[in-house]
């Protein structure tokens, strides 16, 4: 029926909008007739009742529609309030936060209450957009801050954990690290946590990881007063990871980066660790020191690793005075170059490099030379040996370099360097 109405309605509005063809002459009483009919008819189609009432479907339709538009509004909303926020900010007249105005090159004002950051990327200000810049990384700092708080309070790593710390990741890649001091310590504590949570994902654990890495690598934004963490959660993690006793079992599978993260990270926390760390680590491996036993290698390994050597002045006698005659005197006793004395040397070069000026090495200089010149296995008398190149058991020469240099020894260092060029003028001959 209503396609009837409506096919009937097209006819009429077709015979309204008809033409005469060519050649056909219509009298005016035919015309007059012919729209009077027209007009009954369309008259009789206006005064017939609906044939197919729309009232059961207003309420939807305006349903449909208020539904999307609201929709809309709310998808504007966040960016509506982004723009006013940030045109609020960057106005000339005085913010709200009590902060000044930018100044004429876009960068603004001192805070009031003391924020400093920490060390942004300078570059940014060269930008074109440096004006909004500031504006814009505050906004995204509160976010990932807000964010990430709520999603360790409600226990939920996967995905909102993880998502707001790789967020937190681009962040500093984008601007450095442009947040007060404050907020740093608590960046690194709660990292801290995270990574070591007990039987977490080795992939998650890696990237958080990996952040913490990042966030502790500027050693002169943080000192000691400002950060303590503690060295067993870390150690924990490494005996669990790298001493795993149901790996070689199939039990566990880790990936081969794990340990060099592992390592980097605990490399990274070092300077960090408490005054009464020392003497902790020293009760906990002594009683693997063996040098006829497997565990000699897993407690060098641990001490090479762990023990802190940058500790200030004041503190040298909680740090390495507690150890360094003890591992010197064993060093120096031992003659058939086991695997965990390069272990040992890259420790004492560590060492010396930290504590330059403060430890007395001229009664092991002699020993010392003699040892790293064994290492290099030069020929001796004869042209037709050939020098290893891999050897498991040699020092690595970066460490050699740096313990030499680090002690200020010219002296040896010349006859040092006379004896590996007549060893070598021997070997090219």
């Amino acid at each position: 029926m209503g396609r009837e109405a409506g096919t009937s309605l097209l006819q009429g509005e077709q015979n309204l909008q008809e033409e005469p063809g060519p050649g056909k002459q219509i009298s005016p009483g035919e015309k007059k007739s012919d729209e009077q009919s027209l007009k009954t008819r369309i008259g009789c189609l206006l005064e017939r009742p609906p044939l197919l009432s729309l009232q059961p479907f207003a309420p939807t339709v305006a349903t449909r529609h208020s539904q999307a538009l609201r929709k809309a509004l709310q998808a504007e909303e966040p960016a509506q309030q982004e723009a006013v926020e940030i045109r609020r900010l960057t106005e000339p007249a005085e913010r709200a936060d009590g902060r000044h105005p930018p100044e004429p090159g876009g960068l603004p004002g001192p805070d009031p209450q003391g924020f400093v950051p920490q060390k942004e990327i300078v570059y940014n200000k060269l930008l074109p957009s440096a004006e909004r810049l500031d504006v814009k990384s505050d906004l995204q700092l509160a976010q990932i801050k807000s964010n990430l708080g709520r999603a360790v309070q409600l226990q939920e790593l996967w995905p909102g954990g993880l998502f707001w710390t790789r967020e937190l990741s681009t962040y500093i890649r984008l601007y450095g690290r442009k947040f007060s001091k404050e907020d740093h310590v608590l960046f690194i504590k709660l990292l801290y946590e995270l990574v070591s949570i007990p039987k977490l994902e080795i992939s998650m654990m890696q990237g958080f990881a990996r952040l913490l890495i990042n966030l502790l690598k500027k050693k002169e934004l943080l000192s000691r007063d400002d950060l303590e963490l503690p060295w067993r959660p870390l150690y924990d993690m490494v005996e669990r990871i790298l001493y795993s006793k149901t790996e070689h079992l199939g039990l566990n599978w880790f990936p081969n980066s794990v340990e060099n993260v592992l390592k980097t990270l605990v490399k990274s926390c070092r300077p960090y660790f408490p005054a009464d760390a020392t003497a902790e680590m020293l009760e906990e491996w002594r009683p693997l020191r063996c040098p006829f036993d497997v565990t000699m290698q897993k407690a060098i390994t641990y001490f090479e690793i762990f023990l802190p050597t940058s500790l200030p002045p004041e503190l040298h006698h909680k740090g390495f005075k507690l150890w360094f005659d003890e591992l010197i005197g064993l060093w120096v006793s031992v003659q058939n170059l086991p695997q965990w004395e390069g272990q040992l040397v890259n420790l004492f070069a560590r060492l010396a490099t930290d504590n330059i000026g403060y430890i007395d090495w001229d009664p092991y200089v002699p020993k010392i030379f003699t040892r790293i010149l064994r290492s290099l296995n030069l020929p001796v008398g004869s042209s037709q040996v050939l020098v290893p190149r891999f050897l498991t058991n040699a020092y690595d020469i970066g460490h050699a370099v740096i313990w030499i240099t680090a002690m200020m020894v010219m002296l040896f260092g010349w006859m040092f360097l006379w004896k590996m060029q007549d060893g070598c003028e021997k070997f090219n001959s």
